[in-house]
């Protein structure tokens, strides 16, 4: 339960339901209930119970949130990056796509860019292009969509972009995904040589300038922490500073 609340399987980064960590995690426990091991799961549980105490009545999420979100003053630029997240099934948006993708056809609505960019994820997951180009063709049918296709994670999202633009002499970009993502994303952008500007979509889960609550400081500390692992993970491989 407190690990659910914590969202600690944001820990694991993967596209598919990571609910089954939640009882394979139970059963590990109960399984070092059982033997000499008992005295550090209890120890263990104490310390998850202390973190959420700190997390949902303390200023953890706060803290965590700092350096995440990059909000740039916009310039017209060469296209406009929605970051993607997954699809449902049927085709419609989650809610975090949902967002992304609203503050795209936003920022070429008001005439950032004369394109819109967008990836896929592989199947079985639905794609998002027919849905996007249902969007524009109802707010802004002159902007043209490019589709770079299927990409695993945002280091390949930002090398199939930058790719796109180089081929064509272009160079500057304005990228959008969820806040606590924006930097990681602008930053991979930058790595590949491109000049960046980073606009946070709007977060309908929590509230980034306030957590003024603490169910919502809760959800924001899973984004946070996996945004920051993230982070860790891409510095050792060299793709961003």
């Amino acid at each position: 339960m407190l690990a659910r609340e914590l969202d600690l399987t944001s820990l694991v980064s993967f596209w598919g339901d990571r609910s089954f960590l939640l009882p394979v995690g139970a059963l590990v426990g109960a399984s070092c209930a059982a033997t000499r091991l008992r005295k550090p799961f209890y120890g263990a549980a104490a310390g998850l119970a202390l973190l959420w105490l700190l997390v949902a009545y303390g200023p953890v999420s706060g803290m965590l949130l700092h350096g995440l979100v990059r909000s740039d003053a916009l310039r017209p630029a060469d296209a406009v990056l929605v970051l993607g997240t997954r699809m449902q099934t049927d085709g419609d948006p989650t809610s975090a796509q949902l967002s992304r993708l609203f503050r795209g056809l936003e920022l070429v609505k008001d005439g950032f860019a004369p394109r819109l960019m967008i990836t896929e994820l592989p199947p079985p997951y639905a794609r998002q292009s027919p849905f996007v180009e249902s969007m524009l063709a109802r707010f802004k049918p002159e902007v043209e969509l490019v589709d770079l296709g299927v990409t695993l994670n945002t280091h390949d999202e930002a090398i199939a972009a930058a790719a796109y633009l180089r081929k064509r002499g272009l160079n500057r970009i304005i990228v959008t995904s969820s806040p606590t993502h924006t930097f990681r994303g602008a930053a991979l952008l930058e790595a590949q040589g491109l000049e960046v500007m980073a606009t946070p979509s709007r977060e309908t889960r929590f509230d980034v300038e306030t957590l003024d609550r603490s169910d919502e400081r809760l959800m924001s500390f899973g984004s946070s922490i996996h945004e920051h692992l993230g982070i860790l993970v891409y510095r050792q491989r060299v793709w961003i500073r």
